[in-house]
């Protein structure tokens, strides 16, 4: 089945990380292209995906990156000799690295979908592919 150009492009750019262009083209595949099915299958795999991201993000952050920024504060704050500035450069490392890697990812799946390859995402795929079929 050879997907159009168009098809494609709109497909690929669901899964564009930067200005909100993802959005507009989720909205767009959803509401305005119902009949491209390859296209609704990444902008609900996108879509997915990104909810995925969001949580994982946040968890790390809660989890991992507040409390080394707590603790860095408490250090600036009792005066305790160190270099406050390197250590809260060193709490901000792992999210920075964090958001370049999954930036990465999805500019990656933007470059695969556009050119036509059909990427699953394990466990996703799957519950997309049962969305698909209700809506």
């Amino acid at each position: 089945m050879e997907k159009a150009d168009e098809e494609r492009i709109a497909a690929g750019l669901c899964y564009f990380p930067f200005l909100f262009v993802n959005i507009i083209a989720i909205v767009f595949v959803l509401l305005v292209k119902k009949e491209w099915e390859y296209a609704r299958f990444h902008a609900l795999q996108a879509l997915a995906l990104y909810a995925v991201v969001f949580f994982v993000g946040s968890a790390l952050f809660l989890l991992l990156f507040f409390p080394m920024f707590v603790a860095m504060e408490m250090v600036g704050q009792k005066g305790i000799p160190g270099d406050f500035e390197k250590g809260a450069f060193g709490a901000a490392f792992p999210p920075s690295v964090f958001g370049m890697l999954v930036a990465l990812g999805f500019l990656a799946l933007c470059v695969m979908v556009g050119t036509g390859n059909d990427v699953r995402v394990p466990m996703i795929s799957g519950f997309v592919d049962g969305l698909t079929r209700k809506i």
